[in-house]
């Protein structure tokens, strides 16, 4: 909007606007749509990056797959991962929006071979995540949305460890790190019908295979960082072959210091006070 002067009486000045709150005359303040409300400006970063919402989909000898993005909003944080079994012809790539760099991770005990990428959201970027599949037999996609991030700590690579392991009905977690750790647990089995994270990390997709198929089966799940492992993720059946992803949303610290609770990283005995 252009500037509109005014005349005060001794010299021209710039016209400040004001809107009617119900009860006073107040300066208006200019917002924008962020794609889910009205704001003044974008949520400011957090130091535990808060998850809002997820979609996911599989497809069988597709060439590609096509994911709408849940609620999100201009600022938020997407993280898309592909995971796919089978021989291909080329890596499995993000097609739309245009322009994200995909990093990419074979899982050697099953045999899944994983793709991630995270951008900040803005309307240009649409709502629909394309993944060119390259002849995968199968795939999953799952799409994760956080608010709050701090988008100017964004690496490269997003996945900091990888563990896996074999003929095992748990895959041990690593070490949660600073800010929101999100864990990506990710098997091919043909009878796994249900896991269960340890106290104090929040279970977000859960996205089985068919039972009686080798299927790719991939589970999500964050806790604030703590700088210790939460434990185990357990399978009701034993897997020849699986791996846990580690994916830092990056935050903003605020110099306070952090208790994180109900995980074995806390060691609060009968006489430990907070305050």
């Amino acid at each position: 909007m252009p500037n509109v002067l005014e005349y005060n009486g001794t010299a021209w000045v710039e016209r400040v606007l004001t809107a009617r709150s119900g009860t006073s005359w107040g300066s208006a303040e200019a917002l924008y749509w962020d794609g889910l409300e009205w704001r003044t400006g974008a949520p400011p970063a957090q130091e535990f990056p808060i998850y809002r919402s997820s979609s996911q989909g599989e497809t069988v000898n597709s060439p590609s797959v096509e994911l709408r993005l849940p609620a999100v909003a201009v600022s938020d944080l997407v993280v898309s991962v592909c995971t796919s079994v089978g021989p291909i012809d080329r890596a499995p790539s993000v097609v739309a929006p245009a322009g994200l760099l995909t990093t990419q991770y074979r899982l050697r005990a099953s045999g899944v071979l994983l793709q991630v990428v995270m951008w900040p959201w803005a309307p240009e970027r649409g709502k629909q995540v394309v993944w060119d599949l390259g002849g995968a037999a199968h795939a999953a996609v799952t799409n994760l949305v956080y608010r709050a991030a701090d988008l100017s700590a964004l690496g490269v690579t997003p996945v900091v460890e990888i563990k896996e392991v074999s003929n095992s009905t748990e895959i041990p977690l690593a070490a949660s790190r600073n800010h929101t750790t999100l864990y990506l647990a990710a098997t091919v089995s043909s009878d796994l019908t249900g896991a269960a994270w340890p106290p104090g990390v929040m279970a977000r997709t859960t996205q089985l295979g068919v039972w009686g198929e080798d299927r790719v089966s991939v589970l999500t799940a964050d806790t604030p960082g703590a700088g210790a492992s939460p434990g185990s993720l357990r399978l009701d059946t034993a897997v020849r072959g699986a791996a846990c992803v580690v994916i830092t949303i990056p935050g903003q610290s605020d110099g306070l210091p952090t208790w994180i609770l109900g995980d074995l990283a806390s060691r609060l005995g009968p006489t430990t006070y907070l305050g």
